[in-house]
């Protein structure tokens, strides 16, 4: 329980360093470098917990589960990133396939946790309406999908996909928030719903302003926020199948 107590507090310096780093641009000319070494290790930091909570739950329970899936997600998400980073920054590589499949793992591994609230929000017509309300709002007021001819196919279709995927993330998001109001023990799952929030909003701010972010930019920030909620909410998670057992 002494590690559990840690990780808050560990986490919060981590990240007020990572917003140092960034707003003053520590590093000078080799900031990019440096950047390029917060985002590995803001991603390492949730899978390794993430891996130590799966080992204490077993994978047999379904909290076990849920957070395997989660995990597999982020290390999914890391491995894109080195792939990314190893082809010199392509518009279309191999390292997409990863980016991509985070975003199934996640909603898998929300579903997996959450899924008698989950089968039951899907049972309520009134979810579903408002899921697609917000699926259409989001999609006719912040959809960066627009066909360019000045880049081939594939890129036009990947800019598509990829927008589709950050859809199906509000899945998860309305499958926590029913959870949320029909469990007691939800601490862990508010923490999970504003890291998928937080990864929504900077990959929706990348999608329309990809033609002039950087590596390095503030929205970064939100990304690696989502990372380290998700490492937390893993620790809560842990935390809260304990004070069951006892």
């Amino acid at each position: 329980m002494k590690k559990l107590s840690l990780i808050l507090p560990l986490l919060s310096v981590y990240f007020i360093l990572i917003f140092a780093i960034y707003f003053f641009k520590l590093g000078g000319e080799y900031f990019d470098n440096v950047t390029t070494v917060v985002n590995v290790i803001s991603l390492l930091i949730p899978i390794f917990i993430g891996i130590s909570v799966v080992k204490n739950l077993g994978f047999s329970t379904m909290m076990g589960k849920s957070v395997f899936y989660m995990t597999l997600a982020l290390s999914s998400y890391l491995i894109g990133d080195v792939l990314w980073i190893i082809k010199d920054f392509e518009v279309i590589s191999i390292a997409d396939f990863f980016y991509l499949l985070t975003y199934p793992l996640i909603l898998v591994g929300v579903f997996t946790g959450t899924s008698p609230s989950a089968k039951h929000f899907f049972k309520n017509f009134t979810g579903i309406m408002l899921l697609l309300f917000i699926m259409l709002l989001v999609y006719f007021n912040f959809s960066p999908i627009t066909l360019n001819s000045d880049v081939n196919f594939y890129e036009n279709l990947l800019t598509v996909v990829y927008f589709v995927a950050d859809i199906l993330l509000f899945l998860p998001v309305l499958f926590i928030t029913s959870f949320i109001f029909s469990e007691t023990n939800n601490t862990a799952w508010v923490i999970i719903g504003f890291a998928i929030v937080f990864l929504l909003i900077a990959d929706f701010h990348y999608a329309i302003n990809f033609e002039t972010y950087v590596s390095g930019d503030l929205i970064d920030l939100s990304w690696y926020l989502s990372f380290l909620l998700f490492g937390l909410g893993f620790s809560f998670i842990k935390k809260d199948s304990i004070n069951l057992k006892n």
